[in-house]
């Protein structure tokens, strides 16, 4: 028989009863933040050459990594092999993300009270052209998976790494975006981590015909999308209003964002030595599927550009979105979404595949019960299909704060705490757990 998930769901009426379960908010803690520690974590840039450097966007390497720890010294000075965890930023982050929340100085209070024992903690920059990768690769901004993994590669043999606990000393995680990273990856390396886990990330992308996940007419990124650029299916405006709604709208730049991850539609093309091939006239791509975004790559204007109808305007990369011009769902792109870059359909095609995946994973997944992107959903659904599947996880759906709601955001100081114990508890280092 299968094991039951183990589920710690915090229900808005229970949240008083069970809170020690879920650990409380320092963000209204009489303690306030973490006080501001001596130490630094240490940053260093590092090539990603071939990851980055064929792009058609032309995000380019070099990029830092960030290693903060909990040790009485630092990693350079001789001492004992660390585990380590790999944490992934959110959407429009980058590799100081985490250091904004104090990561160190909660790193060094948590170390010092006993909370959690030595370890790594590595955030990579992972942002581009579109402002996310969601850590894909992708012809049009650079192949992001790959940097992960050249990531832990260079780590590893940088620093001294429990290399003998196997997967047990190594654990990946992440916000939003990065927390989507980790289980996504963990899918295609499940040889590789011991734990894994996810804030308040996008796990359940959904089925347009139910009107669930990322088509939630409430909270979807589509939905929202139309809404705050204000069109819709019939509009024959549709794609321009988008366009223009992306350098003013977060939530509609992160549709493109995951379009050029999922579903990219690259205009330049390179040959082996690195060059630019420029397309054979006539060119043969849709104006509708090109995203031109000169304002966000901080570039001057027609630097980045190729000019290929003076009919039209000049663009820069391309991305195809699973709605076409009227609004009206794409299938062959919106398969691409929920075939190879949904975490819920590939973990289902994985597991009929392999029954034993992720049965020795432990997981950790939480969100909070105001998510205003509609993760909400996307956790409950992925959730119970990891319990149908018999996958044992801990779920946990907290309740805001004080005067703070629990939405995407807001309590992420509170939640690293509970991330940092769950996997500081189950690492396995030299001289055995702690």
């Amino acid at each position: 028989m299968n094991k039951p998930a183990k589920w710690s769901i915090v229900s808005t009426a229970l949240f008083l009863c069970i809170s020690v379960l879920v650990g409380c908010s320092q963000e209204d803690s009489a303690l306030g933040p973490p006080t501001l520690s001596t130490k630094r974590p240490i940053t260093s840039t590092y090539s990603f050459t071939q990851q980055l450097d064929r792009n058609s966007a032309e995000d380019r390497s070099p990029r830092q990594i960030v290693v903060a720890y909990a040790a009485d010294e630092v990693p350079s000075v001789p001492q004992a092999p660390f585990p380590v965890l790999y944490l992934l930023h959110d959407y429009l982050g980058d590799a100081g993300y985490f250091e904004r929340y104090s990561m160190q100085a909660m790193i060094d209070e948590m170390y010092a009270s006993g909370e959690i024992g030595r370890m790594l903690v590595v955030t990579v920059d992972a942002s581009n052209f579109f402002g996310g990768s969601y850590y894909r690769n992708s012809a049009t901004t650079g192949n992001y998976e790959d940097l992960l993994e050249a990531t832990i590669a260079n780590v590893e043999s940088t620093y001294r790494i429990h290399t003998r606990g196997g997967k047990s000393a190594r654990a990946i995680s992440g916000h939003g975006m990065g927390g989507y990273g980790a289980l996504r990856y963990a899918l295609d390396h499940p040889e590789m981590f011991g734990t894994a886990s996810a804030l308040s990330a996008p796990l359940s992308f959904g089925d347009p015909a139910l009107g669930t996940g990322l088509w939630n007419e409430d909270l979807g990124v589509i939905p929202t999308a139309f809404e705050q650029n204000g069109t819709g299916p019939g509009d024959p405006l549709l794609y321009s209003k988008l366009h223009d709604g992306a350098s003013i709208y977060n939530e509609t730049r992160n549709f493109f964002a995951m379009a050029s991850a999922f579903s990219p539609h690259p205009l330049r093309v390179f040959d082996s030595l690195g060059m630019k091939i420029i397309p054979v006239f006539p060119f043969d791509g849709r104006y509708d599927t090109v995203f031109n975004h000169e304002w966000y790559s901080g570039r001057p204007a027609g630097v980045n550009t190729v000019s290929f109808d003076t009919q039209l305007d000049t663009f820069d990369v391309g991305v195809d979105l699973p709605i076409d011009a009227q609004g009206n769902l794409t299938e062959s792109v919106w398969s691409l979404w929920r075939d190879s870059a949904d975490v819920k359909t590939v973990f289902l095609r994985k597991r009929q595949q392999d029954p034993g995946l992720w049965n020795d994973l432990e997981i950790y997944m939480d969100v909070g019960l105001q998510n205003e992107y509609g993760y909400l959903e996307q956790n409950r659904d992925f959730s119970a299909t990891l319990v149908q599947a018999g996958v044992d996880h801990t779920y946990v759906e907290y309740e805001g704060s004080g005067a703070l709601p629990a939405n995407h955001s807001s309590l992420l100081l509170s939640r690293l705490r509970e991330v940092l114990k769950f996997h500081s508890d189950r690492f396995e280092r030299p001289d055995g757990p702690q």
